[in-house]
């Protein structure tokens, strides 16, 4: 039962509330927004038909206000926006250009723009549906994961809404939380979105960090990386707030904004299993892992489709496992091709081969503890023909995961001892001990197959990991200073910044090194790509 509380007053802006005080938005930086000033504005008439009665409150953008209009005899909010974006002309024409576009949004799931323009003052202001409810932003807060029925049905609504401004060339940029109210009604809550169409005005510290518009915890990689931006980034955006509805949390956290650029455009997203085990059925993580994919290309083209596709996985039913003969086949298989499609980590495909492999009842646990761990299983095991993988299941195989299969456990352990490469350097050690761990509990010549399953899943999962590590020949610093003297949207000084505020996140500095150079290379290559485009 959802606890009785008051409801917020919200009419288009991102943190409005009934204070009086300045309102913090922690997607923010925590920074209290500048507005005009209240008492100028109370009683005030606007176009002769608005007369403010009230300060709603403050938001990222402008300072919000209840008015009403004569002759309609209903509320409206006005929004006043921030005298530094009011006093830029280009930024007031532009201002106009989204405005008009903006209030010819008709859709349920869209705040209502009646009114804009400009006061005598020079402040722009927006006159909207007056509204009341609670920001997304609030309701995972207050209540961590949301149901995901509940979920499935807000993500309609908001897709519902991206669409049609998408339809009408607008695309949001600063889509999260934070800008999703839902309104109680009698016939269920509805999801309407806050904001369109005006956060590329922003010239503060509100939706533009260091020169980028939005807020970086919900920005796609392409608004870091000066890519193209269009409905697919709304689309990436929109996976963030699936993923945090139905974990509780976003996918990237961090209290440094410049830390993002790494996670968005390089890091992959953190496994839903590992945040909330359990709770998220797979079939809609590989949904929403797909609204969250690096490239534009790879996400889903509309909003529409990406909510279709999470009420389809959702009803998807469950295929239900029986044990048999061939089982730790199925499993490799399933295993193998879960992992090239979503680059999900080895411990699902490990737990999988637990419940199914054939083991040695006879033989030992290792307990040996992880500072001295047990050496690998080395010696090279001649295929035998109880080895062997079916062929029926072999050939449904990706032609990465064919080539695996074929070869010995010898090859496979030569080859486990290069992938490793994939990991940071002080993180390839536990790595090695962990797979040698399970080698030795998978010990003696019963045991054979599984010990290749094994190896073969860890081999998947580093090789799925290595699509973000693109190989070049430069040394690392040549790598900086190509990245530091190239044109591009981001000035010198800020590429300075980010490189600084990477290496201080690693405490290690062989794997800051490692994690500059990997992102270096891998922000080259996105760069090539959609310069081909």
């Amino acid at each position: 039962m959802r606890p009785p509380f008051e409801p917020q007053t919200v009419s288009g802006s991102n943190a409005a509330t009934v204070a009086e005080k300045a309102v913090v938005d922690p997607t923010r930086g925590g920074v209290p927004p500048v507005g005009p000033d209240t008492a100028s504005m109370i009683g005030r008439e606007i176009l002769g038909q608005y007369t403010v009665r009230s300060k709603l409150g403050r938001g990222g953008m402008g300072t919000v206000f209840l008015a009403e209009q004569a002759g309609m005899k209903r509320q409206v909010a006005i929004k006043v926006l921030h005298p530094e974006v009011s006093r830029d002309p280009d930024a007031a024409r532009r201002f106009k250009l989204e405005a008009e576009a903006a209030a010819r949004l008709a859709s349920p799931n869209i705040v209502s723009v009646f009114n804009f323009g400009q006061l005598e003052t020079g402040e722009l202001y927006l006159a909207m549906e007056y509204l009341q409810g609670h920001t997304l932003h609030a309701e995972i807060a207050t209540y961590g994961r949301l149901p995901l029925a509940r979920v499935l049905a807000l993500v309609s609504q908001i897709a519902a809404g991206l669409d049609e401004a998408h339809r009408n060339g607008v695309i949001h940029r600063d889509l999260k939380p934070a800008n999703v109210i839902v309104v109680p009604r009698p016939e269920g809550e509805v999801a309407k979105l806050l904001d369109f169409g005006i956060a590329k005005l922003d010239t503060g510290t509100s939706t533009q960090t260091r020169g980028w518009v939005g807020t970086p915890r919900y920005m796609a990689p392409e608004q870091f990386t000066g890519g193209v931006v269009d409905a697919r980034t709304d689309v990436y955006a929109l996976g963030l707030i699936a993923y945090e509805m139905l974990c509780g949390r976003a996918p990237f956290l961090s209290d440094n904004p410049m830390s993002y650029v790494h996670s968005h455009v390089y890091s992959p997203v953190p496994s839903m299993g590992t945040v909330a085990p359990g709770l998220v059925p797979p079939a809609v993580e590989a949904v929403v892992l797909a609204a969250l994919a690096k490239a534009p290309a790879q996400r889903p083209t509309t909003a529409g489709a990406f909510a279709e596709a999470m009420v389809r996985a959702a009803h998807a039913p469950a295929t239900a496992r029986t044990p048999t003969s061939g089982a730790p086949v199925v499993a490799i298989v399933a295993a193998v091709l879960g992992v090239l499609a979503v680059g999900a980590g080895v411990a699902w495909a490990y737990s999988t081969l637990a419940d199914d492999a054939p083991t040695d009842v006879d033989a030992p646990h290792s307990s040996a503890p992880s500072e001295q761990p047990v050496a690998p299983v080395a010696a090279h095991v001649p295929a035998e023909p109880s080895d062997a993988f079916e062929p029926e299941y072999v050939a449904q195989l990706p032609k990465e995961a064919r080539e695996l299969v074929a070869l010995s456990e010898q090859e496979l352990l030569e080859r486990f001892e290069t992938a490793l490469e994939v990991y940071p350097p002080s993180a390839r050690a536990q790595a090695k001990s962990q797979f040698t761990l399970q080698l030795a509990a998978l010990g003696g010549p019963h045991n054979a197959k599984a010990r290749r399953l094994v190896l073969i899943q860890g081999l998947v999962g580093m090789a799925a990991a290595r699509q973000y590590m693109p190989t070049d020949e430069r040394s690392t610093q040549a790598l900086i200073d190509d990245y530091l003297e190239r044109e591009g949207p981001i000035p010198k000084d800020m590429r300075q910044q980010i490189l600084d505020s990477m290496r201080e996140g690693v405490p290690n500095a062989e794997d800051a090194d490692w994690t500059v150079r990997n992102w270096l290379i891998a922000l080259e290559a996105q760069q090539r790509k959609d310069a081909e485009k």
